[in-house]
């Protein structure tokens, strides 16, 4: 496991806001900008072990046997998800999706007007980033991290 400081302000100071039964997972909320993460988080060794190839959406067996209604509930999820950030934003614009996996999402988001790039340590593509690190304030008018608290 490793500390971490705020990867969205970079603040080193954060209070509890809620731990797993065993402790083993902390969640923090930052004192300065309350983004809420994962902190100690897993190093890039101990993460393998939950993403394993007999982890369901990278096994091919279970891709193969359920591909029809994962894409049907995929559809579901993406319009839940595209709801929550209309509350908060006008409806279109620009937007970063971290942790972005095989880009359905932000190909389901171009559809509906937006400008939508990803960032995925594992999967660069046409409309990836290459690091958070950097990014200038309002470069994005909306930020997701649907699968990426860790």
């Amino acid at each position: 496991m490793e500390n971490i400081n705020c990867v969205s302000c970079n603040s080193s100071r954060s209070d509890l806001f809620i731990e797993s039964n065993n402790s083993k997972f902390i969640l923090v909320q930052c004192h300065d900008c309350s983004l809420i993460y994962l902190n100690p988080r897993p190093n890039m060794n101990e993460i393998k072990k939950y993403y394993s190839i007999k982890y369901m959406p990278h096994n091919m067996t279970y891709k193969k046997f359920s591909e029809r209604i994962y894409s049907c509930f995929q559809k579901i999820a993406f319009n839940w998800k595209l709801n929550i950030i209309s509350k908060y934003s006008s409806g279109e614009g620009i937007l970063l999706d971290v942790g972005s996996g095989n880009n359905k999402f932000i190909n389901f988001m171009s559809n509906k007007n937006w400008i939508a790039h990803s960032y995925d340590k594992y999967n660069k593509s046409i409309n990836s980033i290459s690091k958070l690190e950097g990014i200038c304030d309002n470069t994005y008018d909306v930020i997701t991290f649907w699968h990426s608290l860790e």
